[in-house]
């Protein structure tokens, strides 16, 4: 049995110009409150990493920094505690996932609401992957 970390680390993280504006471009995406996910599944290029993703909060729906800053900072956590399903099956099909949770809510929301949110975000990916990706 693989022991399990509940870790984020920078290598997982979707950064780089070419990146993600090729995730915004070519990227597939539905909607689960307060979140708009985008995703691209991609054969896999890197060994080690099979998912990358990145958190995003409009500076139109929450003026604040402190505020666009939080709201990223539970998405990063919720992300970090659920993604296990996810990267098994990403795993499993040999491919890669670009993902983006970008917030859409008016205003910062509960941790509660935002980890309910993201297992449901997680779960419909997992689907979309089956369907998707041959084994």
């Amino acid at each position: 049995m693989e022991l399990r970390r509940n870790t984020f680390p920078k290598k997982e993280h979707l950064c780089g110009k070419l990146l993600v504006d090729a995730l915004y471009e070519r990227g597939e995406a539905f909607f689960v409150y307060p979140f708009r996910v985008i995703y691209r599944i991609v054969p896999q290029t890197q060994e080690d990493v099979a998912v990358l993703c990145m958190a995003g909060v409009s500076k139109r729906k929450l003026k604040r920094a402190v505020h666009r800053n939080y709201v990223k900072r539970q998405i990063r956590e919720a992300y970090r505690n659920n993604k296990h399903e996810l990267w098994d099956i990403v795993r499993s099909r040999g491919a890669q996932l670009y993902v983006s949770f970008n917030f859409i809510g008016e205003k910062c929301e509960k941790t509660s609401l935002i980890e309910r949110q993201m297992k449901k975000s997680l779960k419909k990916l997992v689907e979309i992957i089956r369907k998707q990706v041959n084994e």
